[in-house]
C-alpha cells in the first residue's frame, strides 16, 4: 500500500493540485 501511495504522489506532483483533490 505504502507503494502505491509513492507511485500516486508522483502522479499528483506531475498533474498539479486539481489532481491532487481528486
Amino acid at each position: 500500500v505504502r507503494a502505491l501511495f509513492d507511485d500516486i504522489g508522483n502522479r499528483v506532483d506531475e498533474a498539479g493540485p486539481s489532481m491532487a483533490v481528486q
